[in-house]
């Protein structure tokens, strides 16, 4: 999967995903972010994510696409997957729904979204599962809860359904993935953040266990180092490219020359993850992604 991040144009959405779908990625997702969430990235393009992932359905063929994730407090849960089930209709059944309980306060803020507390948004994000899940597979769906509810189905039905992620660490979400999910994306986890899903999961059949995370990739050490240090500057942040080359590998960042990258994506397809969805941290760097693909293709 191939995922560029904030800060571009609609063009520029739509130039990276054709890149993805003639380069062989089976996934091209979105963030779903009313704003951007760096600071280094206020003043640049965030084009609205379903808007955009209309344009991509049209000038795609092959490769699947969806919001990774959308929080579940900018829409009520049954119109988006209602927008999700028209995304599916309309890509020939290549649109996937990834969905989360939303973290970013200021986006809310700046909209005029209520942000509940934690334990608020939980309650939120399960009584949408309840809602989104049957109307993913073509089901009608009555539902009255605290926070929403939903008397409808979608047409056409999707066939045979949508995909459904989940995204989130929480033990909770976890649980809540296995049932109502088809997949669970984590952030960049540590090993012992995949054991621990992989136990509450537990053994159900055909679930994915993915990875969304950052990369940064080098034809050499020098070539690796320019793009983090490029990384610290943009960033605002202090320090040195070796020094964040060690903390991005500590974290589970993929970071390195391409064999170095490819031992570390082994590395953690042996831990459990199924799937991995790489993000593109300077969508300018088109360099950075044919090294990449490159090193992919050796798997």
């Amino acid at each position: 999967m191939f995922e560029p991040q904030e800060g571009m144009s609609v063009d520029d959405v739509v130039e990276w995903a054709s890149f993805a779908d003639k380069s062989g990625y089976g996934y091209f997702f979105r963030s779903d972010h009313l704003i951007p969430t760096s600071d280094a990235s206020k003043k640049v393009p965030s084009p609205e994510c379903w808007s955009t992932l209309g344009a991509v359905a049209a000038l795609t063929q092959r490769v699947k696409l969806g919001p990774m994730v959308s929080p579940i407090g900018f829409r009520n849960p049954a119109l988006l997957a209602t927008i999700a089930n028209a995304l599916y209709a309309y890509s020939k059944g290549r649109a996937i729904l990834s969905v989360g309980a939303g973290w970013y306060r200021s986006e809310y803020q700046a909209y005029g979204i209520e942000f509940p507390d934690l334990a608020q948004r939980k309650e939120e994000f399960y009584e949408a599962l309840q809602i989104i899940r049957p109307l993913t597979e073509g089901k009608h769906v009555t539902f009255k809860g605290k926070h929403f509810s939903a008397d409808v189905e979608v047409y056409p039905k999707p066939n045979p359904k949508i995909h459904l992620v989940v995204g989130g660490r929480d033990s909770q979400i976890i649980v809540w993935s296995a049932e109502f999910a088809d997949e669970l994306n984590m952030y960049s986890p540590s090993k012992k953040q995949l054991e621990k899903a992989r136990k509450i999961i537990g053994g159900k059949q055909g679930f994915i266990l993915s990875q969304m995370a950052p990369f940064f990739i080098g034809d050499s050490d020098a070539d690796l180092k320019k793009r983090v240090q490029r990384y610290l500057d943009v960033s605002g942040l202090d320090g040195n490219a070796d020094d964040q080359i060690v903390e991005f590998k500590k974290k589970g960042i993929f970071c390195g020359t391409p064999d170095d990258f490819l031992s570390q994506v082994k590395e953690k397809r042996s831990a459990g993850v199924n799937k991995f969805y790489f993000q593109m941290f300077d969508p300018s760097d088109k360099a950075a992604a044919e090294i990449l693909t490159g090193a992919l293709r050796k798997i």
